[in-house]
């Protein structure tokens, strides 16, 4: 496998990392109020569809040739998701309290 190879796979997989880790959360969404049986189920399918998927488009770039910094790549991309994640939502809750207080301030 050639160098450029190698790197268009380590950026698929980081990326892929990222995206896996916002719809396991979107996914995680949906099912957190059902019972434990239909969340474990739901979870079990929706890995195998994302690693069917992530192996098909492998599959493409390098015709499934898989290393294990590969999995690393997709590793950090997901921990970077959960700190882009975190980061967000910090930010987000930050400018609410700025606006309650500015409109408080404002009528009274």
């Amino acid at each position: 496998m050639d160098i450029k190879t190698q790197l268009i796979v380590f950026l698929f997989s980081f990326l892929f990392g990222f995206l896996f880790f916002y719809l396991m959360y979107i996914n995680y969404q949906f099912i957190k109020n059902k019972n434990k049986l239909t969340q474990f189920i739901e979870n079990i399918v929706f890995v195998l569809d994302m690693d069917l998927i992530y192996l098909f488009i492998l599959y493409k770039i390098n015709y499934g040739a898989y290393h294990i910094y590969f999995f690393i790549m997709t590793l950090i991309g997901s921990i970077v998701g959960y700190l882009c994640l975190k980061f967000v939502k910090g930010f987000v809750k930050y400018c609410f309290q700025k606006m309650l207080v500015l409109k408080s301030l404002y009528r009274g």
